[in-house]
């Protein structure tokens, strides 16, 4: 819709200075009706994403569930019980007819090899530890990828509002050129780029408009469709600030190290249990033989008890235990090999975000204090050059352009480095 702004002779070097305040405070944002009382937080989007994660709520699961196995594993086999009866006679099946014939109760237990159960116990300890870090991994993953698609969301949000002032900047200037050329005091040309740049306009709001709706939809991912489409609140949020650590700590105290380590703490275990193969396992059998009849003097029968100690003798390893040791061995040195790489990894992603920290700060600052305030004195020369008759309509426009551009150049620098940030605590921590 196109507004009709009639002029009288004097009144243009108002109305153009109007439209430069207005351009002025483009970057205040803006409130609109609907955020109110509604409108999505930063703060709130990393709550919902934290509690709707499924993943997080799963290896909660298998920490409580290596803790019971790790008390499971440190206890011994249960006891086998035996009944029975030994050297019954066929032929009359009586219990008192011959002297071998007794009913037996027994118990049986067995002892695994060496320090088995220790080690055991030991492993799903560790292997309890590997899935709390992988859990706190998550948790800072997913709060590292929510505040990034809640931040873009944001940007595409702004750059529409700043777009949709912009155009409509241009729609008086392009109302003002049509009268002007109507009257015969305005350039043909002046009012064919001023059709031309509202076009161009038109078009970029609705590509923005359409990458706000894909970052909308990235941003479910994390929290839901129904809040995705909520309105975002109007203020850029601070993301805390990371712990004060360096390096160093990101290299022996991040979870994905902890998880490493860990893995290589269970495949220690894993070589220890191998080894614990090269001793015998044993096991007691302590029997009680009940015996009915009598003796040829007419005594009573006496009853028995038996007990035995059955060991298990390792003496062919070759193909058995000598492969299965290679076998934990060459696991172990994987592990050890995955630690190395991921504090690799840590090692390149923490200096690329310390690069980009201080580049976006250098820039963030430049651009608060020469190129925004620089643009701004380029559309008020250009406007007073107009006003003048010293300067063209092109001009005017492309020092609009460029002010605009600044604009939103400076809020994309702000957005980078806010995700810069998260990616900071996600390798540091942060209090909470």
């Amino acid at each position: 819709m196109r507004v009709q702004i009639l002029t009288r002779p004097g009144a243009w070097p108002g109305l153009m200075a109007g439209l430069l305040m207005g351009m002025s405070l483009w970057a205040g944002g803006s409130v609109h009706a609907a955020e109110l009382g509604v409108a999505l937080g930063l703060r709130e989007a990393e709550d919902l994403a934290l509690r709707q994660d499924p993943l997080i709520s799963a290896l909660g699961e298998q920490v409580r569930s290596f803790q019971e196995q790790r008390i499971a594993a440190d206890t011994l086999p249960d006891p086998q019980l035996k009944l029975g009866a030994m050297n019954v006679p066929v032929d009359s099946y009586r219990l008192d007819q011959e002297a071998m014939t007794q009913m037996q109760i027994g118990i049986r237990q067995m002892f695994p090899r060496g320090d088995t159960l220790e080690i055991r116990a030991r492993r799903a300890g560790n292997m309890s530890g590997v899935a709390e870090a992988r859990a706190e991994n998550r948790r800072r993953m997913v709060l590292r990828s929510v505040r990034e698609a809640w931040l873009e969301v944001y940007y595409w949000r702004e750059a529409e509002n700043i777009v949709r002032k912009t155009r409509g900047l241009f729609q008086q200037l392009l109302d003002i050129t049509e009268g002007q050329y109507a009257a015969g005091r305005g350039k043909q040309q002046d009012y064919i780029q001023a059709q031309l740049e509202y076009g161009l306009l038109e078009d970029r709001e609705e590509r923005i408009r359409n990458r706000q709706e894909r970052m909308r939809a990235q941003l479910a991912r994390w929290i839901g469709s129904e809040h995705a489409a909520r309105a975002l609140s109007a203020r850029l949020p601070a993301i805390p600030p990371s712990r004060n650590a360096g390096l160093q700590e990101v290299l022996t105290a991040h979870p994905l190290i902890r998880a490493a380590q860990q893995e290589v703490a269970v495949s220690n275990d894993g070589v220890d249990l191998a080894r614990e193969a090269y001793s015998p396992g044993w096991m007691v059998d302590i029997t009680y033989g009940s015996r009915d009849g009598l003796n040829p003097n007419g005594t009573a029968r006496t009853d028995f008890v038996s007990a035995m100690v059955v060991l298990d003798v390792p003496l062919f390893t070759g193909n058995r235990q000598d492969r299965i040791l290679n076998a934990r061995e060459h696991e172990r040195n994987a592990a050890e090999y995955r630690l190395a790489d991921q504090r690799l990894s840590l090692k390149r992603m923490f200096e690329r975000l310390e690069a980009d920290r201080v580049s976006l700060d250098e820039r963030i600052q430049y651009y608060q204090r020469e190129l925004i305030p620089r643009s701004n004195e380029n559309a008020s020369a250009a406007l007073s050059a107009y006003q003048s008759d010293e300067g063209d309509f092109l001009t005017l426009v492309r020092a609009r352009i460029v002010e605009f551009e600044t604009e939103l150049k400076a809020l994309r620098l702000k957005i980078d480095r806010a995700k810069v940030q998260a990616g900071l605590n996600y390798l540091l921590g942060e209090e909470r």
